[in-house]
Parts: C-alpha cells; sequence; structure tokens
C-alpha cells in the first residue's frame, strides 16, 4: 500500500505489491511514495501496478516507480492544473486534463508529446477520463452533463449529452464500443 500524504490530509491507496490481492490491505512498511505536497490533483496508476503518474496544479505530470517510490521523470506541457489523468491498457500512453481544457496524450517511453485534445469549453476541477483497452478511443466527461469522444487516430467522434450535471465516472467495455456514464443528477 502506498500513501500519498499532503494534500487536505487524505492518503491514496494506489499500490499492489508482489503478493497483493484485492482489498486485502499490505503491510504499512511497503508504502514507499512520499514527499508529494498538496499540489497533486490527480493520479492514476498502469495496469501493471508499477507505474504511477501524478498531476499538480502547476501543469507538470510526474512518474513514480511505485515499487521503489522514486520519481523516473516530469512532463511539462500544461499552462494550468493537471485535474485528471489516465493510462492506457498497455501504459504506453498516458491522458492528462488541464484546468482549461486541453488533453495532452504522452508516450511514455519516449517521454514525449504525441498528441493536442481540445475540450470545448471546460474549465473544470474535475473531469473523469479513461482510454479503451484497444488504445483507439478516449472518452471525456464534464461539469456540463457532457461526453466527449475521441479516435485517438482521427478526430472527435461523439458529443453526448445524457446528464443534467456534472459525470462523476466512466469507462469503455473491453470491446471499446459501449461506454458507461454516471453523474450528478
Amino acid at each position: 500500500m502506498v500513501h500519498i500524504r499532503g494534500h487536505d490530509g487524505l492518503g491514496v491507496c494506489t499500490c499492489n505489491g508482489p503478493s497483493y490481492r484485492p482489498w486485502s490491505p499490505l503491510p504499512h512498511a511497503q508504502c514507499q511514495v512520499g514527499g508529494l505536497s498538496d499540489r497533486v490533483q490527480a493520479v492514476a496508476l498502469s495496469s501493471c501496478g508499477r507505474l504511477m503518474a501524478t498531476g499538480d496544479q502547476a501543469g507538470e505530470v510526474a512518474f513514480w516507480d511505485v515499487f521503489s517510490g522514486a520519481v523516473l521523470f516530469t512532463l511539462h506541457g500544461h499552462s494550468s492544473a493537471v485535474v485528471a489523468l489516465a493510462f492506457s491498457h498497455d501504459g504506453h500512453l498516458l491522458a492528462s486534463l488541464g484546468r482549461g481544457g486541453a488533453i495532452l496524450l504522452w508516450d511514455v517511453g519516449n517521454r514525449a508529446l504525441k498528441q493536442w485534445l481540445n475540450l470545448p469549453g471546460v474549465t473544470s476541477h474535475f473531469c473523469p477520463m479513461h482510454i479503451s483497452l484497444d488504445g483507439q478511443k478516449l472518452a471525456c466527461g464534464g461539469l456540463s452533463g457532457a461526453v466527449w469522444i475521441w479516435d485517438l487516430k482521427t478526430e472527435l467522434l461523439h458529443t453526448l449529452q445524457g446528464h443534467a450535471r456534472l459525470v462523476t465516472s466512466l469507462a469503455f467495455a473491453p470491446n471499446g464500443e459501449t461506454l458507461a456514464t454516471s453523474g450528478k443528477p
């Protein structure tokens, strides 16, 4: 179990060690990641459980080795706070959303910006994102209840309206053709 402390006094459990079982707490002694300030706004964990990304108020995205607690590298590209992060299933791509609505797609292996997307009219502090299992689509939900879906090779595919207010969560089905969303009534 890794605890990140310093933001509003809360701890976030993000690590699964070698003997991890879902919903089974690990000894606190295995916690390695620390030293983050109250600037952290978003966190994501790769599917292998070894790499964690954090986004902060200054627009920086840091990549951590969960087991050693070391910061591996940081990426800069946002001009405002990073409010959401999502890894692709293979861990090769990270989407980061800035408060101003810019979504940056990072090639994790090359530590480089791959693509820039722009959310129309988004200035929210909270917008959930999810990348489809095949890494071909990105979905993002907004404060207004809208959901945007991109084909990451081409363009914005759909703008969906169904929620009256904030979209709180979303996830693609494994086939990438079905998207489940939840929102505030």
